[in-house]
């Protein structure tokens, strides 16, 4: 694995408009096909939508127009191991080009789920960071942690 690990994949959540399903769980063994609804409301204003099978997580989000390249030397490479019944298995991500946006969002939960646990205990929604990136490119691969 080249690049450290900083970061877990938890899930990882798809449109059910996707027709290629098998390409996705080829190279995502966490995928799940839920509804997700991204809208724009305004200049560089969004509303977003995340429905789970138990739980609903809602955002309101904002980011400036001017963008800045990344500071990090490019290309990058990251490695993300996932979770739960696909522990056995990580990405490996090469990518370049970022270019980084100030971006703030409020999020809600509603159900009972992670999100909805998490978002309940007092100023826990306030650090779930929001991050707004564009222009960049990536290649990845899907890899399975070996015993030897």
């Amino acid at each position: 694995m080249r690049g450290k690990n900083a970061w877990v994949q938890v899930g990882s959540w798809y449109s059910p408009a996707i027709k290629s399903r098998a390409a996705v769980l080829e190279t995502d063994p966490m995928a799940e096909f839920v509804d997700i609804q991204v809208e724009l409301v305004g200049a560089d204003r969004w509303r977003v939508r995340l429905a789970l099978p138990s739980e609903t997580v809602t955002g309101e989000i904002t980011s400036s127009d001017r963008s800045e390249p990344s500071r990090a030397e490019q290309p990058g490479y990251m490695s993300v191991p996932m979770s739960g019944r696909a522990a056995d298995y990580f990405s490996v991500y090469t990518y370049f080009g970022h270019r980084h946006h100030n971006a703030r969002g409020e999020w809600k939960a509603t159900g009972t789920g992670v999100f909805s646990g998490a978002f309940f205990i007092e100023g826990e929604a306030a650090v779930f960071g929001t991050q707004f990136q564009s222009g960049w490119q990536a290649r990845s691969g899907l890899y399975r942690f070996s015993s030897q």
